[in-house]
């Protein structure tokens, strides 16, 4: 029977060989790129050309997802986006798809209405025109008006099949391009709108609400209405060293700054929900942030990242809420150990925690390297 420090030593050694496989540099060939579709897989392009750092794109998201679709499959483009499941017989028409994430589409109002949360049944009788004022489902007094985006962005046919099923849209407006419905809703009242919660970021005048008591937070992974998100090709060995590097970690990464990726395990979001998941507290290393000279300072935690045992990147998790929080965030995980990577003093830590059902997993960086006050060793459950 091996030893407890013979044991720590092999998952020390297998955290550096995943570390060394994990990190192998990915060939990214140079060129100018044309896409045309989704208007939500072009906000992750955005976020990727600087990083990537080897591809110029040219985007076209007039056709949204639907057109971007058709003109791949028909042959008139060779690189698109979609946001809904891809038709088969755009496969059989040789072309050749990925998916890197997940979207989710959030429900907003304006900021004048108090409603914080709606089910889908009030989803449903909205959109579908039974329910005409804000008063009939717990709100103010105040007329409904709900815009939905147009019928060639994917949006708009993946939110009636989550909320309405098989009922079709009452009278609800059309708003184009999707980024209208913020200032469509932003400007009554009484509005309620479809957004992609990609484009949602910073908008004034408009405010998110949870749908059955779950948030459209890229970190939830238990909000109802989403829909995958694909990159199309043609044969094309920039797009495909592309493609490659959006699977990998640094490419999820990117992607995890606006969607979920590809590869989350389980729901690994807010703390506090039960049934078969953990919750994981990691407390890193802290910076001092001070906004002004006169005032506070504060030592807001450094982010992490969640692997597999076996490296293969889940989650990235920032570790605060705002540079004014001092506490380290809890997330939720199913049961399992997992690969944790977070820098320290300038370089890249790694080490293993486990999670198990219904119990608080903490870990101090800090125990790991030896240098903290608690005396816990830095694996396992406590």
């Amino acid at each position: 029977m091996s030893s407890p420090r013979s044991r720590l030593g092999s998952l020390l050694l297998l955290a550096l060989a995943v570390a060394c496989r994990s990190n192998a540099p990915l060939q990214r060939l140079p060129g100018e790129v044309d896409y045309v579709g989704s208007s939500t897989v072009a906000v992750f392009l955005r976020q990727a050309e600087p990083v990537y750092g080897a591809i110029r794109f040219h985007i076209d998201t007039t056709p949204e997802s639907l057109g971007g679709e058709r003109l791949i499959r028909e042959g008139a483009a060779r690189f698109a986006g979609s946001a809904r499941e891809i038709d088969p017989s755009t496969l059989q028409a040789g072309v050749d798809s990925a998916l890197i994430g997940r979207d989710a589409i959030a429900v907003i109002l304006n900021a004048s209405n108090p409603l914080t949360d709606l089910s889908r049944d009030d989803l449903a009788s909205i959109f579908a025109g039974r329910v005409r004022n804000w008063n009939e489902i717990g709100g103010p007094d105040l007329a409904i008006q709900p815009f939905i985006v147009g019928e060639e962005s994917a949006t708009r046919e993946v939110f009636r099949q989550a909320v309405l099923g098989d009922e079709a849209y009452g009278d609800c407006e059309t708003i184009v391009p999707d980024r209208a419905i913020l200032d469509a809703v932003a400007s009554h009242p009484g509005g309620v709108g479809q957004i992609s919660l990609s484009l949602l970021a910073g908008a004034p005048g408009v405010h998110p609400i949870a749908i059955d008591g779950e948030l459209p937070e890229s970190a939830n992974f238990d909000y109802p209405i989403t829909r995958p998100l694909y990159l199309l090709w043609r044969h094309d060995p920039v797009v495909e060293a592309f493609v490659r590097w959006v699977k990998s970690d640094e490419g999820q990464r990117v992607v995890m700054q606006s969607f979920v990726g590809k590869g989350v395990l389980g729901s690994v979001g807010p703390a506090g929900r039960t049934g078969q998941s953990g919750t994981l507290i990691v407390r890193t290393q802290t910076y001092e942030y001070q906004e002004r000279w006169d005032e506070p300072t504060y030592h807001p935690h450094r982010p992490y990242d969640v692997l597999s045992r076996d490296g293969r990147f889940l989650r990235r998790i920032q570790n605060h809420v705002g540079e004014e929080d001092e506490s380290p965030t809890p997330i939720t995980l199913p049961p399992g150990t997992y690969l944790i990577r977070t820098r320290v003093r300038g370089r890249t830590v790694e080490f293993l925690a486990t999670v198990a059902a219904g119990r608080v997993t903490e870990v101090d960086v800090n125990d790991f390297l030896g240098t903290g006050s608690s005396g816990r060793a830095p694996f396992g459950t406590w």
